[in-house]
């Protein structure tokens, strides 16, 4: 087979495979699927990344972009990298507390020790953070990224999770968290802190949860039974300003919030 006809067979895939993509409704996988594609092929890298962006902007829920866009941002040319960390970043910081401290957790390993204003927005959004344990968790993520003049940063996270009774980590059954999650449960043993680890955003379908599970086991923490499920009740209920109870109060985000605050009282003695 001649050089041009082997040229012809691979645009042809390409074009196939960009096609069912472009099919696929949830803009998370869509994203996924791109990255994936993009990892396989170099003539049309760029074209493939630049669609991958594109899914990644249009994701409704903000802690789905932040996830995205940071998966996404070291596969792109380093000029437009920036940019879209500095979204990512925008998207963390517009979730809920708990929500917040997990996509800065797993949106630090990305962030350039070079890109010292990205890392100031990330510092400040960790500190605001009014729970002890979210921002352990932050913080010790984010730790590794700062200079060595902020090694003072890392005394701040260990008093945060000794003062707490309990340091929930949450992680969503995906590569990035799961990574995350690592510098966490460090500081957490250094602290000598008691934890627990949670899972959100666990789809209806499929086997990540168990596969999370077995992922995290070698961390040495407990792994709470109760899963929190990615339903659209939170979405909304975040845009109304209220919790899943107050948005929908027999509804099963509700219910399992409630089993969850049963099950962290259980493992701290409460």
């Amino acid at each position: 087979m001649s050089v041009e006809n082997q040229s012809e067979m691979a645009e042809s895939w390409v074009a196939e495979r960009l096609t069912e993509i472009k099919g696929i409704k949830d803009a998370s996988e869509r994203v996924e699927a791109l990255v994936s594609l993009a990892a396989e092929m170099l003539p049309s890298r760029a074209e493939v990344l630049q669609l991958a962006l594109e899914a990644a902007n249009s994701i409704g829920d903000e802690g789905d972009k932040a996830e995205a866009l940071s998966a996404l941002a070291p596969r792109l040319p380093e000029s437009e990298q920036h940019e879209v960390l500095q979204l990512a970043l925008k998207a963390a910081n517009s979730l809920e507390e708990g929500s917040k401290a997990e996509a800065l957790s797993a949106l630090a390993p990305q962030l350039p020790e070079s890109a010292t204003d990205l890392l100031q927005l990330a510092l400040d959004s960790a500190n605001s953070l009014g729970d002890e344990g979210d921002k352990a968790e932050a913080l010790s993520a984010l730790a590794p990224r700062l200079p060595e003049s902020a090694t003072d940063l890392l005394q701040l996270a260990l008093e945060a999770a000794r003062a707490s009774d309990l340091v929930i980590i949450p992680c969503r059954p995906a590569i990035l968290d799961l990574r995350a999650i690592g510098s966490t449960v460090d500081l957490v043993n250094l602290a000598k802190a008691k934890a627990c680890i949670v899972l959100n955003a666990v789809p209806s379908r499929g086997t990540l949860a168990e596969e999370a599970v077995e992922a995290v086991s070698s961390y040495g923490v407990k792994v709470l039974p109760v899963r929190i499920g990615q339903r659209a009740a939170f979405v909304h209920a975040l845009t109304a300003g209220k919790t899943a109870q107050e948005y929908e109060p027999n509804g099963k985000a509700a219910k399992e919030i409630k089993d969850l605050y049963m099950a962290i009282c259980k493992h701290a003695k409460l």
